[in-house]
C-alpha cells in the first residue's frame, strides 16, 4: 500500500510539471531526481524504486527487494552511496538534543529566575558570557573529552549518539530565554503553591513549564534547526558511515575528483522539509512567544 502510494505521487509530479518531457530547468532536474528515477539518459516513471526519495526512506534497493533500516547487516554497510540511515541519525540526534536543551535549560534558568542567593547574578553573567566563544575555539577540547570519554563511533552506537548529542545538550542561550519567561510569571503563583505544599521541582513542573510553553516551543524550534544543520562536529566526530548525519551523508556524496551534484541538490532539498514541517507544527507557540517578549506590563 505504501508503495503504490509513493509510485502514484510520483506519476501525479511527474505528470504535473511534465518533468520526463521537459528537463530544460535545473529545478526540474532536481525535482526529478528526487521523486523519478534516473538511469543515464533513460527516464523511467515506472522504475520508480530506484529514485533518490525512496533512497533516503529506505537505505537500499538491491536485488530486487528493500533493505529496510537494521533489517539486514549490509544494509548499514559503508559501500551504499546514500542511505536512509542518515535521515534517520539526523532526526535521532535533533530529537534528543532538543529534549535535553529544554530540560536542562529550564532546570538551570529556574533558580537564576526565582531563587536568591549569593553569587547569583555572578553566575548568570558568567553563563552569558560563554556566547562570546565560538564553538570552534572550544571544539579541540570538547573533543578529546569525548575520547577520554570513550563516546565515539567505534565503541558502539549509543557512544556514538552519545557524542554527537551531549555537547550541544545546553547552551547558554538556552539558559538566557528560559531565566527571562521564568522572570515574568508572578511570584504570587509560587508562593500559592508554596502554601499549599508543593516542593520546588512540583512548582517547576506544574506551575511554571506549563506557563512558558511559547518560550519552550521558540527554544526547540532553535535547537531543532541548529541540531538538523550541524555538519561540522558530526564531520570531526563520526568515522563510520553508519552512524553519518544528513549533512555528512549529503557531503559524502561528492568525492574528491568527482561529484553527483544532481543527488547533491536533491539531498539538499530533501533536508529542509523536517525543517519546515517542524516550524509550521510550532508556528503559533513561536508567534505568541514572540508577541510576549514584545509587550510589557
Amino acid at each position: 500500500m505504501f508503495s503504490t502510494l509513493l509510485k502514484n505521487i510520483s506519476h501525479l509530479l511527474a505528470q504535473s510539471f511534465n518533468f520526463v518531457n521537459n528537463r530544460s530547468s535545473p529545478f526540474s532536474d532536481i525535482i526529478n531526481d528526487i521523486f523519478v528515477s534516473y538511469c543515464g539518459t533513460d527516464y523511467s516513471l515506472y522504475a520508480w524504486k530506484e529514485n533518490f526519495f525512496v533512497r533516503v526512506l529506505f537505505n537500499r534497493y538491491k536485488d530486487g527487494k528493500y533493505l529496510y533500516l537494521g533489517a539486514a547487516g549490509d544494509a548499514l554497510s559503508a559501500d551504499s552511496n546514500f542511505d536512509g540511515v542518515y535521515f534517520l541519525n539526523s532526526f535521532i540526534v535533533a530529537a534528543f538534543t532538543v529534549i535535553l536543551n529544554l530540560i536542562f535549560s529550564s532546570l538551570a534558568a529556574y533558580p537564576l529566575a526565582r531563587m536568591d542567593f549569593k553569587g547569583k547574578n555572578f553566575v548568570f553573567y558568567l553563563i552569558l558570557s560563554t556566547i562570546m566563544v565560538p564553538f570552534q575555539a572550544i571544539m579541540l577540547p570538547v573533543y578529546l573529552i569525548i575520547l577520554k570519554l570513550n563516546l565515539i563511533d567505534t565503541a558502539g552506537f549509543i557512544p556514538g549518539y552519545l557524542g554527537l548529542i551531549l555537547p550541544f545538550a545546553v547552551n547558554a542561550f538556552g539558559i538566557f530565554l528560559m531565566r527571562q519567561a521564568f522572570m515574568a510569571i508572578p511570584k504570587e503563583l509560587e508562593e500559592a503553591a508554596f502554601v499549599d505544599g508543593c516542593s520546588v521541582f512540583k512548582i517547576w513542573l506544574k506551575i511554571l513549564l506549563p506557563m512558558v510553553t511559547p518560550t519552550l516551543a521558540v527554544l526547540a524550534i532553535f535547537t531543532f534547526i541548529g541540531s538538523w544543520g550541524e555538519f561540522l562536529w558530526p564531520s570531526i566526530v563520526l568515522t563510520q558511515k553508519n552512524l553519518y548525519t544528513l549533512p555528512v551523508g549529503v557531503n559524502d556524496l561528492q568525492g574528491m575528483f568527482s561529484a553527483n551534484w544532481r543527488y547533491i541538490a536533491a539531498g539538499s532539498i530533501i533536508s529542509i522539509i523536517p525543517i519546515v514541517i517542524f516550524f509550521v507544527s510550532m508556528q503559533k507557540y513561536f508567534v505568541s512567544g514572540q508577541n510576549e517578549g514584545a509587550v510589557k506590563g
